[in-house]
């Protein structure tokens, strides 16, 4: 059931976004009209939710980590889940931001000097819904790994392990450390910040380490790659892996 949950907000996150907007504006409107007495009570509202948001964000980052991958025979890949808990943490950020952009809006109206920051907190939603309107997965091809990130892509064919022992282990939970033996066969496209990483939000890191381990050592399995047929026996491979450490 969270794996769907986090699977359509990952799918939907811009609609999450829009909608993480509207409420912070919304609560900005009732803070900004309401009386003494019930302006308190607003505020408290807006903190518990905003507080609540950043908590499901943290906890979707850091703890929910499926084993698993999704299928994808028409690609053919197996792809990471969609980044939920980016997706959270990034509305977590909207809500407040809407709801300052009443109070900066407010006092512009009123003749004050907060247009500087009206200015800003439009820019900054408007930067947010950009890097999340930009597919973020890493997939797992028959020909090798793609990582897509909001600023930029690394592809890194599986030849590239060529002669590594060990191409991929966990750095943290979020992280995946590669090794590569030729590594002028990566190709990337856009702004990378590392190309020996790759992001495992939404994924256990472990399990894609592994994943990457298989086909990486095992090329007469890359053909299958993205069937139902070998996530199932994957699965099965890293469970009995995992039970016997």
């Amino acid at each position: 059931m969270l794996i769907k949950v986090c699977t359509l907000v990952g799918r939907y996150r811009l609609a999450v976004f829009g909608l993480a907007v509207l409420l912070g504006v919304g609560l900005g409107i009732l803070r900004t009209t309401a009386s003494d007495q019930n302006w308190e009570l607003f505020s408290l509202g807006g903190l518990v939710v905003q507080l609540g948001a950043l908590v499901l964000a943290l906890f979707l980052i850091y703890g929910f980590r499926p084993a698993t991958l999704i299928t994808r025979p028409e690609t053919p890949a197996f792809v990471s889940h969609p980044p939920a808990g980016l997706v959270m943490l990034l509305a977590a950020v909207a809500l407040q931001n809407g709801t300052n952009l009443v109070s900066y809006a407010r006092d512009v109206n009123r003749g004050g000097f907060d247009l500087v920051m009206l200015i800003l907190s439009v820019t900054l939603l408007v930067l947010l819904g950009g890097l999340l309107s930009r597919k973020t997965e890493v997939r797992l091809r028959p020909d090798g790994i793609e990582d897509q990130q909001a600023l930029g892509t690394l592809f890194v064919p599986w030849e590239t392990f060529t002669g590594v022992p060990y191409p991929a282990f966990p750095v943290g939970r979020t992280r995946i450390a590669l090794t590569y033996g030729r590594p002028e066969l990566l190709r990337s496209i856009g702004w990378r910040p590392s190309r020996t990483k790759l992001s495992a939000v939404g994924i256990h890191a472990r399990f894609l380490s592994y994943a990457i381990h298989e086909y990486a050592h095992r090329p007469d399995l890359r053909p299958a790659i993205g069937t139902e047929a070998e996530l199932a026996r994957l699965t099965e491979a890293w469970q009995v892996h995992s039970n016997s450490r």
